[in-house]
């Protein structure tokens, strides 16, 4: 029972379906690992060449399991191999000090996971050359329709920015919301295209050129900081009452969408080159105080921007509908997007992650359209366009100060000329 005692059971994520053509060197004193599960198809094959070169005899075996294998036997995986020599798996080859090529085709389809287990404590090395092919595609059994889904989403959003250019160019507005509404779309649907290449790349060649990541995870974080800058911007108020907002403000939005979009792509990055340690757990921390900032922030700038716009005429009602309409659109795709997150790998497993990577593209496209759809061009908003035309920038109210002309709301005027935003709303 001492290989149990000192067993540390950690999955390693190298994600097969990043690259299916590999080399790994592993240095690890680790005595289970578990490769991500890979579905082959019928007559899939699978190239491994394996160079172990131990310090003392004992050997290391190789172990190809099914789903099924590894949930009932997951917690008795070393005790049986180690102590009572008995194979979890169907599929299993001990290897000595050499190195070994495995060569397998899979008459059925199925999903298998890599397991390589060592019944000692000490560090082990061993270098593993893989090729994982499906007859069509490299790509995994789970993987093989997310190409034909991106191309799916990408006409949507192509159709969505067609008629929102068609809207904005009738009504000839020069409102900036609008601007940077249609940045947003522009830098989705650019992500979306390097999105397809990405995963056409993998399908046809089993791995993905440098160039094509870097663009990658460069038009990914843009995509991300409009989507999260322009969200916090309306929240307070800016293009909908504001015509501009403080030098502050403007830092404070952008600070904090740039970190998010910065630890958002991180994140990807790691997982693109399979880096594993306790850097994840700290990243991971440090994404939800950020993430729980941000959420936070906005939803109180937005309440109080709702709360505060008076309803003395049909131009100021509009507005405060619109923002009422755009707060409901972002609680309802944080909580969709949170819930699915944390249930969907339940509710279809991995054998189904091309349909969970689907469902949360359209949960995503939801909310883009229902932004679009809110701020639409319409006949009011001519009325919005030329009060910000016929006023300065100097004579428009900022949130720190802002001017209520409604005697109605005379408390509220006192409130605002009297105290900073920061202290009516803590």
């Amino acid at each position: 029972m001492a290989c149990v005692s000192h067993f540390i059971l950690i999955v390693l994520f190298f994600l097969f379906s990043h690259a299916t053509i590999e080399h790994y060197q592993i240095k690890t004193g680790i005595t289970l690992t578990t490769f991500d599960m890979f579905g082959f198809s019928k007559d899939g094959i699978m190239n491994l060449t394996i160079k172990y070169e131990p310090k003392n005899s004992k050997s290391l075996s190789i172990n190809f399991c099914t789903p099924e294998e590894v949930n009932k036997e997951q917690t008795t995986f070393v005790d049986k191999a180690c102590n009572e020599h008995k194979w979890p798996c169907e599929w299993y080859k001990e290897l000595e000090k050499g190195e070994y090529e495995i060569n397998k085709v899979f008459k059925e389809e199925e999903f298998y996971y890599l397991i390589l287990l060592h019944c000692e404590t000490e560090t082990i090395e061993y270098d593993i050359d893989s090729v994982l092919k499906n007859p069509s595609s490299y790509l995994s059994s789970s993987h093989f329709l997310i190409p034909k889904f991106t191309l799916l989403t990408l006409g949507f959003y192509i159709t969505v920015l067609c008629l929102w250019i068609v809207n904005w160019v009738r009504y000839c507005s020069t409102i900036k919301l609008h601007k940077f509404l249609t940045a947003i779309l522009i830098s989705k649907i650019l992500h979306l295209v390097v999105i397809y290449f990405y995963w056409a790349a993998l399908s046809q060649n089993g791995k993905v050129p440098t160039y094509l990541l870097v663009l990658y995870f460069v038009i990914e974080f843009f995509t991300f900081y409009f989507l999260l800058a322009g969200v916090m911007y309306v929240s307070y108020g800016w293009s909908v009452i504001l015509f501009q907002l403080t030098i502050k403000q403007n830092v404070y939005i952008n600070v904090i969408s740039i970190v998010l979009s910065v630890l958002i792509v991180i994140f990807n990055v790691q997982e693109s080159l399979r880096i594993y340690n306790l850097s994840n757990f700290f990243l991971s921390i440090n994404f939800v105080l950020f993430l729980y900032i941000y959420t936070r922030e906005t939803m109180k700038r937005l309440n109080f921007t709702i709360r505060t716009i008076p309803a003395d005429d049909n131009v100021m009602l509009l507005k405060k509908i619109l923002l009422m309409k755009f707060q409901r659109s972002v609680m309802s795709f944080i909580g969709f997007s949170v819930l699915w997150f944390c249930i969907g790998g339940f509710v279809l497993g991995d054998r189904k992650y091309q349909y969970e990577y689907l469902i949360f593209k359209a949960i995503v496209f939801l909310f883009f359209c229902s932004l679009l759809y809110i701020f639409r061009l319409r006949k009011e908003y001519e009325k919005i366009d030329q009060e910000f035309e016929s006023e300065d920038e100097e004579e428009m109210f900022e949130m720190d100060t802002i001017i209520i002309e409604n005697p109605v709301e005379n408390d509220i005027q006192i409130a605002f000329q009297t105290k900073q935003l920061d202290d009516i709303t803590d």
